[in-house]
């Protein structure tokens, strides 16, 4: 496994619960120290100098997905946040650029071997931050 959390102050603040379109689904705070934290979004808000984005892990609302999803990873690097959602036929991601707070739904092929977090990420420099267990 690569490093997990980078030594900038990324931080994990809280796992919780909150409603969504018909139904619950459980979120992750990420805390990430940015430069003139802004929130512009109904997904994140600032705290002192980091800004915060709650990420969908579980019963996601995934564009194009036929059903909400479950993320399999949250990765970082920098200051992009990508939460990996696998199924059986694609890969979507829900990528958050904290320091503009932009978020952006994508769909890539999957893997011909499956979604590995080692090998299968946008980007090999990317930490894990969070894994299912």
């Amino acid at each position: 496994m690569r490093d997990e959390t980078p030594e900038r102050g990324v931080e994990i603040l809280r796992r919780r619960r909150e409603p969504s379109e018909g139904s619950d689904h459980e979120v992750v705070e990420i805390s990430v120290p940015v430069v003139n934290p802004r929130s512009t979004t109904r997904d994140s808000f600032v705290n002192g100098d980091e800004i915060v984005g709650r990420v969908p892990i579980t019963d996601a609302n995934v564009p194009d997905a036929d059903e909400p999803l479950n993320a399999t990873v949250i990765t970082i690097l920098e200051e992009r946040v990508v939460t990996y959602y696998p199924t059986e036929d694609c890969l979507f991601t829900l990528t958050w650029f904290s320091g503009t707070d932009d978020w952006e739904y994508d769909e890539h092929d999957r893997p011909a071997d499956g979604f590995d977090p080692e090998t299968s990420t946008i980007d090999a420099e990317e930490a894990v931050i969070w894994e299912r267990e």
